[in-house]
């Protein structure tokens, strides 16, 4: 999981840990890491970065909010071969990200979560013709337990031979999360760790794969849940919105819902075009608030970007920036409580023309 820094890069991050105590101190701050010396403005010079989709119906007759329909599943294939994406699998791109290497500058992978049965009889037929690669989440206790509503283990091995990538998405696929968040216990810890590794167990019996990718159920992720999946040496998957590049969270990247509720090909071809802030680390790394509607510290050192952000259900909410010589300091707000549930913070800036930059912290109100 580690990444190998220069000794450049380091001083530059000691040096502006320096610059960022004086304003808000006595706090740990997550970070990206991405601290360059190339301007943000040049985007022949930023780190190579690449774009998830997420997915989980296939189908018309599912529940609106968790489903693509067909036809515009089908549109958002030709999009990105109109607009010259590359479709490459999931683990291609963390092994270029993790490794250091290059990628193409319109590079795309395309998940689906939960491995239902409309992957195989809506969405593969697509990805085949395209000759499009993607990775399937599985809930293994699923596969047993409804047989009709999910792929079974005969048709995982068959799309797993024909190159679609099998992950993890817990056995259970209960709150886990949430679980370990109301009772952080050593009993529930070791629950959801086998829970895990009970689901890696069944991949690796029925399928022969050794899998490292994993998809938070729900989408939920938490300091506490994320220190088991470090353990387990996964790579962890969340549903909050943004690209990824070489300094992105790997234990928690972020992934472009592409639902219907999301993916209308206007905003799907704008959340292609987005890039991940290059010099940013933020406030807190919980997703579950104490304080509703919860405060987000975002340092960024460029001090010419424009930034807004947005919250779930509320539109544009205020930031209060403070400014230093290094960089500027925003403190964003919702103006009303969030809504029961997980909620989200969005904050964006333009970028070289088509492109933002976007960054999204995940929020659980419980």
């Amino acid at each position: 999981m580690s990444l190998n820094y220069s000794v450049k890069t380091a001083k530059i991050w000691l040096l502006l840990i320096v610059f960022f105590s004086p304003i808000v101190s006595n706090n740990a701050f997550n970070t990206s890491k991405q601290f360059t010396e190339t301007s943000s403005n040049n985007l022949n010079h930023l780190p190579p970065s690449a774009i998830i989709l997420q997915y989980h119906h296939i189908a018309d007759n599912t529940p609106y909010s968790t489903s693509t329909s067909v036809a515009l599943f089908k549109k958002q294939m030709q999009l990105l071969k109109t607009l010259g994406f590359q479709v490459w699998s999931l683990t291609k791109i963390v092994n270029q990200l993790q490794n250091g290497d290059t990628l193409p500058t319109k590079v795309v992978a395309l998940s689906f979560d939960d491995a239902y049965s409309s992957f195989y009889s809506n969405a593969w037929p697509v990805l085949k013709s395209y000759g499009y690669p993607a990775t399937l989440f599985v809930a293994t206790t699923h596969i047993s337990e409804k047989p009709t509503e999910f792929l079974s283990w005969q048709q995982l091995k068959f799309l797993s031979l024909q190159g679609i990538e099998i992950g993890s998405h817990s056995d259970s696929h209960n709150y886990l999360a949430r679980q370990l968040y109301l009772h952080d216990t050593p009993k529930t810890v070791i629950n959801i760790n086998n829970d895990l590794q009970l689901s890696l167990d069944k991949i690796k019996q029925h399928l022969d794969i050794d899998s490292k990718l994993f998809a938070y159920p729900y989408g939920e992720y938490s300091d506490s849940l994320i220190k088991i999946v470090k353990k387990l040496n996964l790579i962890g998957f969340g549903q909050h919105s943004g690209p990824i590049n070489r300094y992105s969270n790997f234990l928690a990247l972020p992934r472009f819902p592409a639902s219907n509720q999301f993916g209308s090909i206007e905003s799907l071809r704008e959340k292609l075009f987005t890039l991940p802030f290059t010099q940013i680390i933020f406030q807190p790394s919980e997703t579950f608030i104490a304080l509703n509607p919860p405060n987000l510290i975002l340092r960024i050192a460029d001090k010419t970007l424009k930034i807004n952000c947005y919250a779930t259900n509320q539109g544009k909410i205020p930031s209060k920036i403070t400014s230093s010589s290094s960089f500027q300091q925003l403190n964003v707000r919702a103006t009303k409580p969030l809504a029961k549930g997980r909620s989200r913070y969005n904050c964006t800036a333009k970028a070289n023309d088509p492109y933002f930059y976007w960054f999204s912290q995940p929020w659980i109100n419980l």
